[in-house]
């Protein structure tokens, strides 16, 4: 059992937290972190004390003396100079830096998550599917955004733990040939340690900072002295140092504008095609807006523009990744909404001859003009669904109103005969008559159902000037 495991092993034992074992030698919580998972040792003087708070033997708590020896770096930075020596402060600005940087990619990846999951349920709506299936997308985006709410409330909570260990605490690092020195200074303790970059777990090169990240800690480098050579830096950590040219603020402006209308392209549109469908003639057809998805496709330059600068000032070393993939997912997502009008091209159909057909069916004499959308095989007992609106509207209200065979009650109609989302469509409306076309009887449900008759359900809405009209068998 090697010594951290030993520590963590007694400190468990005696019910202490790290926070706890850390006030009691005087040292930080990142140090004990560090005894406990083998990265640093303890000095003998902490050993000693360890031994006394855990009331057992230095022979107990590692085995023996040249343990210790083994597990210490081959040199000490005391024993050889620093190639770089840098200092950070660490203030409450620098702590919310570091967890922004560390927190990008999270924030990104919800946001993103949740962008997609509201245009699954849009895609949804518009593909007429059953509305069960929008609890998916419901539950997808609040997910994600508890998510999001919980990993800021986090990085709030980080922040203020941060600067409770470290009130105004001094970070020293002075980085040798295989391993790298951390000496904190603040208020409350001072702590030592040795760190060898084997043992690093990743390093970020961002703009302002430099982040090393190691067992449960990040050391922050901050980018402000200019007489600290940060390129030798990043080669002892072994990262490349992304030497940038002089960056233009008018390019950067003009990618981080392209990248977010990327990201509204699809709302921007879903607007468009909302607005072009409510000025059709039939705004009030359930499949209204598919016909106009075709709208989808205008939006394409916009995401495109966006990733196609990303590829041109990604080679010129501006940080523009961000731009290529919204721009890429966006691209898609476009191009797959607005296929939909072609997917419902042959779904959606508006010859007024079948106002003639209606006519010689149900013996009722019809305008000659107006406009209609009708759907054709929507399932295996639906023949068609048709909404129409007449030039004349007094005209169509006089035939209907003069019509006997129409009611001007909804519950001349068996309940539960009309499906209950035609039944919802047309729950607003006037008049109403069921047709039954095998037995040329109106408003008459045959008594025995051992043959299947074809029916047609008849509706007006005279506010609205439209006339709906259910041809079923049944």
């Amino acid at each position: 059992m090697s010594i951290g495991e030993t520590i963590y092993k007694y400190r468990k034992g005696a019910g202490l937290s790290q926070e706890e074992l850390a006030d009691k030698m005087n040292v930080t919580r990142q140090s004990v972190s560090l005894w406990e998972t083998d990265q640093t040792v303890p000095s003998l003087e902490s050993l000693k004390l360890l031994s006394q708070i855990f009331a057992v033997s230095l022979d107990e708590l590692c085995g023996s003396p040249a343990k210790v020896v083994e597990a210490a770096p081959p040199q000490t930075p005391e024993k050889e100079e620093s190639l770089v020596c840098v200092q950070t402060k660490y203030t409450a600005e620098l702590v919310k830096l570091v967890n922004r940087i560390s927190a990008k990619k999270f924030y990104i990846i919800y946001i993103v998550a949740i962008i997609l999951s509201v245009c699954m349920g849009i895609g949804i709506i518009l593909s007429d599917a059953n509305n069960a299936a929008l609890i998916i997308p419901i539950f997808l985006v609040i997910l994600f955004a508890a998510l999001l709410i919980r990993i800021n409330f986090l990085l709030k909570k980080r922040t203020a733990e941060l600067l409770g260990l470290c009130p105004n605490g001094v970070v020293t690092v002075k980085f040798f040939q295989d391993f790298f020195g951390i000496e904190s200074t603040s208020d409350n303790t001072d702590s030592k340690s040795t760190i060898r970059y084997s043992d690093i777990k990743k390093v970020i090169n961002a703009e302002k900072c430099i982040l090393i990240y190691y067992g449960n800690t990040v050391v922050p480098i901050e980018k402000h002295q200019p007489d600290t050579n940060y390129d030798l830096i990043l080669k002892l950590l072994n990262v490349s140092s992304d030497k940038r040219a002089p960056q233009n603020s008018k390019i950067k402006a003009l990618l981080l504008t392209m990248f977010v209308l990327s990201l509204l392209s699809i709302l921007m549109a879903l607007i468009t095609v909302a607005i072009s469908a409510s000025l059709s003639p039939l705004p009030e057809f359930p499949l209204n807006m598919p016909e106009y998805m075709w709208v989808f496709f205008i939006f394409i330059p916009l995401p495109l523009a966006s990733a196609v600068l990303g590829f041109v000032f990604l080679a010129k070393n501006y940080k523009c990744k961000k731009n290529i993939i919204a721009g890429i997912i966006m691209c898609t997502l476009l191009a797959i909404y607005g296929s939909f009008t072609f997917i419902f091209a042959d779904r959606v159909l508006h010859d007024f001859e079948y106002v003639h057909e209606l006519e010689q069916t149900v013996s009722i004499d019809l305008p000659d003009s107006g406009y209609i959308s009708r759907t054709t095989n929507t399932d295996s007992t639906i023949n068609s669904f048709a909404m129409i609106k007449f030039d004349d509207a007094n005209e169509i209200f006089d035939i209907v109103s003069n019509d006997k065979r129409f009611a001007n009650d909804m519950n001349a109609i068996p309940a539960n005969f009309i499906d209950l989302y035609y039944t919802a469509i047309t729950s607003g409306y006037h008049y109403f008559m069921i047709f039954d076309v095998t037995s040329n009887k109106a408003n008459v449900i045959p008594d025995s159902q051992s043959e299947e008759h074809r029916f047609i359900f008849i509706a007006y809405n005279i506010d609205a000037n439209i006339l709906c009209v259910l041809d079923f068998m049944k």
